[in-house]
Parts: structure tokens; C-alpha cells; sequence
């Protein structure tokens, strides 16, 4: 698979300057990941989004127990969790592009990717969010 190219201080769909912003999309282009519930009471209720609902080019995070490895090819579960803000736990950082999801690699830190097996799962590449994408 060839590399893809982008230019880290623009955004990733309009090519706008991102300045000081921590993410690959400017304001107008980021990425939703909630789904907005209304629960009985009227409070706003926040549905946790998992790796199979991502669209493409949305970026988020996960376990690094999602991601696991079959034979040689990493792979990640499609039913796992997927946070907008990283934390302690959710320190993945991932990007969906079509089929494949992406993972940085400057987020895997001492992390271990082990054998695994899933009903469904996607193939997953390591990439360096600040060159490749």
C-alpha cells in the first residue's frame, strides 16, 4: 500500500490553515462523533460511538486493547469503544480512511498489539500522523 501525503497545518478536507488546533480539521470540518439522545427527563444523552460507526476521515480513540494481530496483519475490533478526547485509557489515537483505520504511531507508546480474533474487524496500518495520512 502506497503512502498517502498531507500538508500537517492544513485541514485535511479544505486545505484551510490550522494554526495552533491539535487536529487534522479545521472548525467548520471536525468531526461530530456524538450522537445526540434525549432521554426521558430532557437531559441530553451521549451515545458512545464505536469503531464500525466512524465515517471516513473521523479521528478518535480507543483502547490499545482494541487494536490485536492476526499472522503478521493488525486488525481492530469494529464493536470497540471510540472517544473524541483522549484520557488515561482511551490513548489510541485512530482515523478512519474507507476500509482501513488508521493508527498513530506517536500515540501506541509502550502499548502491545497481541494475537487476537474478532467476529468483525478492520485492517489497521501504522502511521505517522505528522508525515502520512
Amino acid at each position: 500500500m502506497g503512502s498517502i501525503v498531507f500538508d500537517r497545518n492544513l485541514c485535511l478536507i479544505c486545505d484551510t490553515p490550522l494554526g495552533d488546533r491539535d487536529s487534522l480539521f479545521c472548525e467548520a470540518c471536525e468531526p461530530d462523533f456524538s450522537i445526540k439522545l434525549v432521554g426521558q427527563d430532557g437531559r441530553e444523552i451521549t451515545k458512545c460511538r464505536t469503531v464500525g460507526e466512524m465515517k471516513d476521515l473521523e479521528i478518535g480513540y480507543v483502547l490499545p486493547s482494541s487494536v490485536f494481530t492476526v499472522d503478521d496483519f493488525y486488525r481492530i475490533r469494529t464493536d470497540d469503544e471510540v472517544r473524541q478526547e483522549p484520557s488515561d485509557v482511551f490513548s489510541l489515537r485512530i482515523v478512519r480512511n474507507e476500509g482501513l483505520v488508521l493508527v498513530d504511531t506517536d500515540s501506541i507508546g509502550t502499548a502491545i498489539f497481541f494475537p487476537g480474533e474478532a467476529p468483525t474487524a478492520l485492517p489497521v496500518e501504522l502511521v505517522d500522523f505528522n508525515q502520512y495520512l
